[in-house]
């Protein structure tokens, strides 16, 4: 075999060279577009079968030293365009991104609600269910996803809580809905939030979060992540690397408390069980799965079709004022109101107990004889509220979390902080009554006065 041949067989394969690494990227061929990744020796032993070369290795390895059609790249990394490569920060990347038979495609005829109704029944009754049977929602919903399809590169910065009851088809939607259309789609549980290692969010378009209600901590990445163009992405085989962000995030709970994405970046959906319980619901399950596969393409078609201008990227990354979003904002901004407001109501630590730990006898391992009670009391009651509002919200709030409490109690006076019981509990001496804003101050309904104890108030 000459040179000339060998040349015409390696014009077939796209080198991409790192920069200072025996590391290549080859595209195998203008038809198939594999991907290859590996040290020279790899890939030059894969040529060599492919094409049934019967050439040593170093005969091999010396014509590949002086072919000159490679491409220097500085890095590899995802940016979801249709190019090989791309720049950023004046330094060619490689493009790991390969878009689906979806993504950047068009139909000439838009087509409206009824041909999803009557081509896909059971994906329109899936997405229908999980927007309330509302149209303006369903609408919103699918723009989006049109929307997203024709511009992958761009991202709403939104969150969309599916929250409600169970079996309303939240799971269905990412697997057989947003998975198969984006492809780059991760689910993860909430808990892989808080771990050091992030690497589901380096190739993502879509971010799926199962089973993550409203918590402090959670809010905080998550408004983090949708407002951050690059993070440094912490990915457990490589090092730290400053990736951009590519992801809009869906996040499902059954619990009443979504995740509070705030005014412009949260979408709230409220479903109920698909079919009206979970009995009918497995059966819409096994019957949508049993049918998707048909009804998948007539989707598709629909997204394809929609109109999508600079009006409807408007219109999606204004939001949707939704009657839930309201409903949310209302229910995290008054939680610790209607906290406060119950335990006016109450007036006695004896109610407080009774009312948010199940037993007035609780109240008992909360005091001392030194006239004290334990910070903990109060917290606990403000978990025990939680509980009754919703059963879902099992995670206690911490200590460290409470100090609310003690501002909007407006107390005035008080001793300094007491490290008691090997350090683990903190107790406010209980010294005089000053809450401006109650009417009707908290006491102990002479439970210290019955322990001969001087009475006193707590903080």
């Amino acid at each position: 075999m000459n040179n000339q041949d060998l040349e015409t067989i390696f014009n077939s394969y796209t080198f991409y060279q790192l920069e200072n690494k025996e590391l290549y990227y080859i595209v195998v061929n203008n038809i198939t577009k594999k991907e290859i990744k590996g040290s020279i020796k790899h890939i030059l032993n894969l040529i060599k079968t492919e094409n049934n070369l019967s050439l040593e290795y170093r005969d091999l390895s010396r014509f590949f030293e002086t072919y000159l059609n490679k491409i220097i790249i500085y890095d590899i990394s995802f940016k979801p365009v249709e190019a090989p490569t791309f720049e950023r920060d004046d330094k060619t990347y490689f493009n790991v991104f390969k878009p689906n038979e979806y993504m950047f495609k068009s139909l000439d005829n838009p087509l409206n609600l009824d041909y999803l109704k009557s081509n896909c029944p059971l994906i329109f009754e899936l997405l229908n269910n999980l927007c309330s049977n509302e149209e303006y929602k369903l609408n919103y919903l699918l723009t989006y996803l049109s929307w997203r399809l024709r511009n992958p590169n761009k991202r709403a910065q939104k969150l969309f809580n599916l929250y409600g009851e169970e079996a309303a088809g939240k799971g269905l939607l990412f697997t057989h809905i947003l998975k198969p259309l984006f492809k780059y789609a991760e689910e993860i549980t909430k808990s892989k939030l808080l771990l050091p290692y992030d690497n589901y969010k380096k190739e993502c378009l879509i971010l799926y979060i199962n089973e993550c209600e409203y918590a402090e901590q959670y809010e905080e990445l998550l408004k983090s992540m949708l407002t951050s163009d690059f993070q440094i992405l912490n990915t457990k085989k490589d090092t730290l690397q400053n990736e951009p962000l590519c992801f809009d995030i869906f996040s499902s709970t059954n619990s009443r408390f979504a995740i509070n994405a705030g005014l412009r970046r949260g979408i709230y959906f409220k479903s109920k069980t698909i079919r009206g319980n979970t009995s009918n619901a497995q059966n819409f399950a096994d019957e949508f799965i049993l049918n998707y596969e048909k009804e998948f393409p007539f989707l598709v078609n629909y997204l394809q079709s929609q109109i999508i201008n600079s009006e409807i990227e408007t219109y999606i990354m204004k939001g949707l004022d939704t009657e839930e979003a309201r409903e949310q904002r209302e229910i995290l901004k008054s939680l610790e109101d209607l906290f406060i407001d119950r335990i006016k109501e109450l007036n006695t630590l004896d109610n407080m107990s009774s009312e948010f730990l199940l037993n007035v006898n609780s109240l008992n391992k909360y005091l001392v004889k030194t006239g004290y009670i334990k910070s903990s009391f109060f917290l606990d009651c403000f978990n025990g509220y939680r509980k009754q509002i919703d059963s879902k919200l099992t995670k206690q709030i911490q200590l460290n979390r409470f100090g609310w409490f003690w501002e909007r109690m407006n107390i005035k006076e008080f001793n300094q902080r007491l490290k008691f019981n090997n350090a683990l509990d903190y107790f406010i001496e209980l010294k005089s009554l000053v809450f401006t804003d109650i009417n009707q101050s908290l006491v102990f309904n002479n439970i210290m006065e019955k322990r001969g104890l001087k009475k006193k108030v707590f903080l």
